[in-house]
């Protein structure tokens, strides 16, 4: 039986977790467009909602640092609507987005929604691509997998469904989400993605903090799925052939030209290099248009610069996940 609400019928419980986000009052006000809707807030570390927020907000908060998973199950367990939709504190609906829900119907099968970035919007150049890539991954990319995952920055699943999943697992850093789903399909669950459940992601990239960022997830990615080898081998990483076939051509057709230059012998071997340099600096175009399509000239000419760098920082963070791996393999082994 659905719950009433102000003396409305109940039909969304809207749970966002918080750390240290500072966007979390903006995310509140447009979420609060949302019909027939409780919000739900957990915020950890520090109370950062605005106190005049809060009235007609359900709302926890824990000294203690909570990992994502977790935060999502405290607001999962203080719900009452029977369909839950989770949101990121850096996550602004659309209106296309608002509409969607609120005409939504009550009556949903047993399966997760989920939604995606606006591309090439967002506080910065760098947020602008960055969420052009997140796009292309999780909506034309997920569209072909088998078994589907995809980011719980917007998801809308039913309230039973969810538990019947086993809610997220609390204690992972990241890919909490990927789990999820993977848990789900062993199930018969599935993952779909809706067209209108659009949002703007509000993270600000900069420069030097973008190449950090592929550092770190890259890192803690490959470092839960070297240690769950089992479930996250189940399904696509979502980083298509073809973006990786980009990622490698700017990087070594764009980029490793460039220090042969000095060595070159003939005096058009400079000219060619330089040409083979372009061609590999400007090939994410032509591999992976869908990145690019609808995009201001200045995001383009941002992503095409940093495409080989944030390929490098991939790399890197790649390889620091596996020899801390195998270094605590060889530990565990030594000690028996």
């Amino acid at each position: 039986m659905e719950k009433k609400l102000q003396g409305k019928l109940l039909k969304f419980s809207i749970i966002i977790p918080n750390f240290l986000d500072k966007n979390i009052d903006e995310v509140v006000k447009v979420a609060k467009k949302v019909r027939n809707a409780e919000i739900i807030v957990v915020e950890s570390g520090e109370q950062i909602l605005d106190s005049s927020l809060k009235e007609g907000v359900k709302y926890k908060f824990s000294k203690t640092k909570l990992l994502p998973g977790a935060a999502r199950n405290e607001g999962a367990i203080l719900s009452k609507g029977p369909l839950l939709v989770f949101l990121d504190s850096d996550l602004i609906l659309s209106e296309s987005a608002i509409n969607f829900l609120n005409n939504f119907h009550s009556k949903i099968d047993e399966k997760i929604i989920f939604g995606h970035y606006i591309p090439d919007s967002g506080p910065s150049v760098f947020s602008r691509f960055q969420n052009s890539i997140l796009k292309y991954r999780f909506y034309d990319v997920f569209k072909k997998q088998k078994v589907r995952y995809g980011q719980s920055s917007h998801m809308l699943i039913k309230r039973l469904t969810f538990f019947k999943v086993g809610s997220f697992a609390p204690n992972l850093r990241m890919r909490e989400d990927t789990e999820f789903c993977f848990r789900a399909d062993n199930i018969g669950i599935k993952s779909e993605i809706e067209d209108s459940f659009t949002g703007t992601h509000l993270k600000n990239f900069e420069l030097i903090s973008i190449h950090k960022d592929y550092f770190y997830r890259t890192y803690q990615s490959l470092k839960v799925k070297f240690r769950n080898p089992k479930l996250f081998n189940m399904g696509s990483s979502l980083i298509s052939f073809k973006l990786y076939l980009a990622l490698i051509s700017s990087l070594f057709i764009g980029i490793l030209p460039l220090f042969s230059i000095p060595f070159g012998q003939a005096e058009y071997s400079t000219f060619i290099l330089l040409l083979i340099a372009l061609m590999g600096l400007i090939s994410p175009l032509f591999i992976v248009p869908e990145i690019f399509r609808k995009q201001r000239f200045s995001t383009s000419l941002v992503g095409l610069t940093i495409f080989p760098s944030i390929f490098a920082a991939m790399i890197f963070g790649g390889l620091w996940a596996l020899l801390e791996t195998l270094f605590l393999k060889s530990k565990n082994f030594i000690l028996g």
